[in-house]
């Protein structure tokens, strides 16, 4: 998502995240954490088809081998085409967790459970009720947080086949990895269940699972909850802010300025900050010294923001 917002700086912005994408891949040896159909229908409705022709002909070795990936995974297109199976979701899993351990510290990250998106996601459009239920199984059964992590992945594209209430122990994990992904399979439903989990997550201090599991059901009574555990923590990831977004474009509040303020004094992302400022504008509780000092802000969207409603 990140990178779709980054092409609005133009082209120059696009050939850069192909070339940051084309050099993760070119480290990492495999694509299964990208997803090439959002980033590049974004781009070709933003730039035209000539996106293809850069990066089919680039001399750059990093666009190269971000073409040569996105070749590669254009023969999953289809299910009529190479299917993904249980298997080799299972081989890939461990061979991320192998490749972590064998891994030194500094490196051990390019080996992230999530690296097997790519797959988990075809898995999930190709994949009929049975093999859903059989993956699972296999996933529940397994005793590796990291391989467990990896197979649920699947179920961020496709609901959870088994009773929910299997996932709801793996919430509290001391794997960070392992919470976020339940967090994501179960935010594919609207259940009572769930929803009692929140205040569980928030003293925990899972702020960011905690919000992902609250949007579907957030009533304006729930800011004094948002508000105990956001103002006390500097923790802002993105998940936490696309979260708070989502939240208040779909409910009116006059009483979100001090949680919209905090996130605009501490995000570090200029996008996010926008959109921040954008939510405060709309909810008329921006305080004018901010949108003064949105008009010498760096990003250009949160000037004209701030120009527009002065």
């Amino acid at each position: 998502m990140l990178m779709i917002r980054k092409l609005d700086s133009g082209f120059e912005s696009f050939k850069q995240c192909v070339n940051d994408m084309g050099e993760m891949i070119a480290k990492r040896g495999n694509d299964d954490c990208l997803c090439y159909d959002w980033f590049l229908k974004e781009a070709e409705e933003k730039f035209g088809k000539e996106i293809y022709s850069y990066i089919e002909c680039a001399e750059n070795e990093n666009v190269s081998a971000f073409y040569r990936s996105y070749q590669d995974s254009k023969s999953y297109a289809s299910p009529e085409e190479t299917r993904v199976t249980i298997e080799q979701l299972i081989n890939r899993a461990n061979e991320l967790e192998a490749k972590k351990l064998a891994a030194n510290k500094k490196l051990s990250w390019f080996y992230s459970p999530f690296f097997i998106t790519g797959l988990s996601r075809k898995f999930a459009k190709q994949s009929n009720t049975e093999e859903q239920k059989t993956l699972a199984q296999i996933a529940l059964r397994e005793s590796s947080d990291f391989i467990k992590t990896a197979l649920l992945r699947a179920f961020r594209f496709v609901d959870f086949p088994l009773d929910i209430e299997l996932l709801f122990p793996y919430i509290h994990s001391d794997s960070e990895d392992l919470r976020r992904v339940v967090a994501e399979a179960l935010s594919r439903f609207k259940d009572k269940r769930i929803r009692a989990l929140v205040p569980q997550l928030f003293n925990y201090g899972d702020v960011e699972n905690a919000l992902v599991l609250l949007e579907p059901y957030f009533e304006i009574e729930d800011e004094s909850l948002m508000r105990k555990y956001i103002l006390s923590s500097k923790k802002i990831t993105y998940t936490i802010i696309r979260c708070i977004i989502d939240i208040y474009k779909k409910n009116k509040s006059n009483t979100c300025g001090d949680i919209l303020l905090h996130f605009y004094k501490n995000v570090e992302c200029t996008h996010c900050r926008c959109d921040i400022v954008e939510m405060m504008i709309s909810h008329d509780v921006i305080p004018q010294n901010i949108l003064n000092e949105c008009l010498y802000d760096s990003y250009e969207e949160t000037r004209e923001l701030a120009e527009k409603k002065l």
